[in-house]
């Protein structure tokens, strides 16, 4: 079962958005956020309560894109920038971790999500959750 995900994507101009899903209470909870470079106001993160049967759902459509064998840095070349707060512009990341597991893996990539498998598929699959089309629209286009 997904404990934690967060997916953060900094387009080119520096408009960056977030996706968390995190444990509380026992149960899955929804955020997401826009900002600039990765830096967000809490006036602009909006929360949402997942259902015991989304709970689920998203674990069954994620956890097959096994994020846990994905690389660290993608593509291999790029070296990711040391903030503390905020993103490299035109850049994603990804934080996750199963219930099962001890760590959380952190993954980060220059330019868009690669098209191919899993990673598309991932992306795909998370914005089956979210409840706001103009963020899924902005988090697929390219």
């Amino acid at each position: 079962m997904v404990e934690y995900l967060a997916f953060q994507l900094c387009k080119p101009d520096g408009d960056s958005r977030y996706i968390k899903i995190h444990k509380e209470d026992g149960s899955l909870h929804m955020e997401i956020a826009a900002g600039m470079r990765g830096m967000y106001i809490s006036d602009n993160i909006v929360k949402y309560r997942c259902g015991g049967v989304s709970e689920n759902l998203i674990s069954e459509l994620i956890q097959p894109t096994k994020p846990y064998t994905w690389p660290r840095v993608i593509p291999s070349d790029y070296n990711p920038g040391e903030h503390i707060l905020g993103c490299d512009i035109d850049s994603w990341s990804l934080d996750y971790k199963e219930e099962e597991k001890k760590t959380m893996r952190h993954i980060r990539g220059k330019g868009d999500v690669p098209e191919e498998e899993p990673y598309i598929l991932f992306l795909e699959n998370l914005m089956r959750f979210v409840p706001d089309r103009e963020v899924v629209d902005w988090f697929l286009e390219r």
